[in-house]
């Protein structure tokens, strides 16, 4: 019998004869209701112990979230004043957390930006609603936050405060960089449009001075002949310019051919052999075992090794210039070097890292002595970005330069072209 059951019946039946009839069958249907409610109560108690144990650690993981959450929680009463403050102060709020409760929120917003906060106030207190209101600090580099308010009770509202200021600056600062973009992209247009303007008129005063010339007065012909020269040198500096705005404008297609190596590394000496005989320069390719034929844009990349085998000419007062040609792997891509190799004046080390910048220049006093924009080499590393390559530089001032090109064995699939624009653009291809 239930232990509870005893102690009750000694109290309040003491003397009671407890097994005649009826009580019997009565005092062990209350013996089983006790025994069935001792079940119970056990189960309610686990349950509670449960639930307990339950809520306390649901109660860490919250503060531990609260804790680690980069926003600031405020809760605000009906007067717009805080009554709790969790998670990180920012710049807006720069106080210890304990002296913002007791703070009307308002105070905090610049007089400009009160009103607007009152309506969002009064907009986070319709149920269900989530009102965004900005805030902007006083200081001298200020910092804008974003303030989230939400009714959470009769009453009161919840503001989370969040610091944009960088995700603002870095929305600012790509459009700015997609502004300055499409403004290139304009220009770039605007000067390929400009190619035949510009030639049309130019190539008619080569052709008249040179007409003249044969024609003139010994006393006028070497003023005709500076015309003539001087003429040139700016048609080829309008091309090299607008070839690279018609790169950069995305007007130039790549036609991939087939190149027979031998026969396109003679072709692109030759070129610039006449100038070297005269300075008394040695001349010479040298073709590497297994490089027969590429898969490129033969007119681009006759372009870029006439335009190195030019300058290595230019710049060598005696000595050599070679065209070398090997295979290479570049990125697990296999491919071939083209390297123009020359024992001229060099290039100082601080120069080489933006060598092929737009209108770069070893210095003004090799300028003066040899000539040239600049605009070359730029143009040499567009076009290798065109055709999938990469162009580089080694050299030591005084004692020579070697310029390589790389280019892949089989040209540049479609699914390359995006990434070869992005090296045009960008100058990677250097």
């Amino acid at each position: 019998m239930h232990a509870l059951l005893q102690r009750q019946l000694r109290r309040y039946l003491d003397g009671v004869d407890l097994t005649a009839a009826p009580w019997p069958a009565f005092l062990e249907a209350v013996d089983q209701s006790y025994l069935e409610a001792e079940i119970d109560r056990n189960l309610v108690e686990t349950a509670m112990e449960i639930s307990s144990h339950e809520l306390l650690q649901a109660n860490a993981e919250l503060r531990g979230l609260v804790q680690a959450f980069p926003d600031l929680i405020l809760h605000v009463d009906g007067d717009g004043r805080i009554t709790s403050c969790r998670g990180r102060a920012t710049r807006a709020f720069a106080v210890p957390t304990g002296g913002l409760v007791g703070q009307a929120l308002r105070d905090f917003f610049r007089a400009g930006e009160q009103a607007a906060f009152d309506r969002a106030m009064v907009a986070a207190r319709e149920p269900g609603a989530v009102v965004t209101v900005e805030h902007t600090s006083d200081d001298r580099r200020p910092a804008v936050h974003e303030m989230r308010l939400a009714a959470i009770g009769e009453g009161t509202v919840v503001a989370i405060v969040r610091d944009v200021t960088d995700t603002r600056r870095s929305e600012d600062l790509r459009l700015a960089k997609e502004g300055a973009e499409a403004a290139s992209r304009a220009k770039s247009a605007f000067l390929a449009n400009m190619s035949h303007e510009l030639r049309t008129p130019l190539n008619a005063i080569l052709g008249y001075s040179e007409m003249l010339a044969e024609e003139a007065p010994a006393d006028m012909r070497e003023d005709l002949q500076r015309i003539h020269g001087s003429g040139r040198h700016l048609l080829q500096v309008i091309n090299a310019m607008l070839d690279i705005a018609r790169i950069e404008a995305g007007m130039v297609r790549v036609e991939i051919d087939a190149v027979e190596v031998r026969a396109f590394a003679a072709e692109a000496v030759a070129a610039v052999r006449t100038a070297a005989t005269q300075k008394g320069l040695t001349l010479d390719v040298t073709i590497g075992a297994g490089v027969h034929v590429i898969q490129t844009d033969r007119v681009k990349l006759l372009q870029v090794l006439r335009n190195l085998l030019a300058n290595a000419v230019k710049f060598t007062e005696r000595g050599h210039v070679t065209l070398g040609v090997e295979a290479a792997e570049a990125d697990g891509r296999p491919g071939v070097v083209f390297a123009v190799r020359d024992s001229g004046i060099g290039i100082p080390g601080e120069m080489l890292a933006r060598l092929f910048q737009d209108f770069a220049q070893v210095d003004e006093s090799t300028t003066r002595r040899f000539g040239g924009t600049g605009l070359g080499l730029a143009l040499c590393r567009r076009l290798c970005g065109l055709l999938g390559g990469r162009v580089a530089v080694e050299s030591t001032f005084g004692a020579g330069s070697t310029f390589t090109v790389w280019v892949p064995l089989a040209g540049v699939a479609d699914a390359d072209a995006e990434a070869a624009t992005r090296l045009v653009h960008t100058g990677d291809a250097a």
